[in-house]
């Protein structure tokens, strides 16, 4: 399942802004690449690029 091989981390500045970040490549162990600056849509962190989504 190609989600698996996937991850994100979100490091709060407030409830409503974080900045993001992802393994990029599949089965990465650490999440080096930036996803930029997000903000709390909902259940959701987005910016133009991205839209990230808990799954629970």
């Amino acid at each position: 399942m190609i989600a698996d091989c996937y991850f994100a981390q979100l490091f709060l500045e407030d409830k409503e802004t974080a900045d993001g970040y992802w393994n990029e490549f599949p089965n990465a162990g650490h999440a080096q690449t930036a996803l930029g600056k997000l903000k709390k849509q909902g259940n959701c962190w987005v910016n133009k690029h991205v839209k990230i989504c808990s799954q629970r």
